[in-house]
């Protein structure tokens, strides 16, 4: 008889969780070593953090509150990094120019995404599937497929999201991209 047990062979010794494979298993277990050094701890997720400063702008994420406005069109940020990352689009300045192609963009990290077009490099590997990814937060997003882990939850149904825009779509019916086509 095949039970639960023996399809989640691998069993953490501090925590009641259990996994089908190792590598999953050993993301897991460092998680548990994070939190050994990390002394600051959300209230409301669980989450920890090293620093009292990490922990406060985390706590942005559970609450509504934007007070950092944008001088230029009214738009309201969680962080002033947000918001000065975004006060970029009101110029027309796009410093950061492809060595290939010419393509210019507004920001450092946008033209090193683009180089992977030219370069095919997607250089952040699942451990668990083996799907690439050309940013570090695309494959962190992507693991939380196989851990489980849904931290964006509804205050209104209570159901949890992988992603913040999944659950911005939930109630609103936002959809950020429309196809001309088919009008979805």
């Amino acid at each position: 008889m095949n039970t639960h047990r023996e399809q989640r062979p691998f069993a953490c010794q501090q925590c009641p969780r259990r996994f089908r494979n190792t590598a999953t298993f050993e993301y897991h277990l460092l998680r548990h070593e994070e939190k050994k050094y990390a002394a600051f701890e959300c209230q409301l997720c669980h989450k920890t953090f090293k620093t009292k400063m990490h922990l406060k702008t985390h706590q942005l994420v559970h609450s509504d509150t934007r007070p950092f406005v944008c001088s230029s069109c009214g738009k309201g940020f969680k962080t002033k990094h947000n918001l000065q990352a975004h006060q970029v689009v009101h110029t027309v300045e796009k410093p950061h120019k492809c060595s290939e192609c010419g393509e210019s963009f507004r920001y450092a990290f946008t033209l090193q995404c683009h180089r992977s077009v030219h370069t095919g490099e997607h250089p952040y590997k699942c451990a668990v599937c083996g799907k690439a990814f050309v940013k570090r937060r695309s494959l962190r997003t992507h693991i939380r497929i196989h851990t489980g882990e849904k931290p964006f939850k509804c205050k209104v149904c209570g159901k949890s999201f992988i992603q913040d825009n999944k659950l911005k779509r939930i109630h609103t019916g936002e959809r950020p991209f429309s196809c001309e086509t088919c009008v979805l």
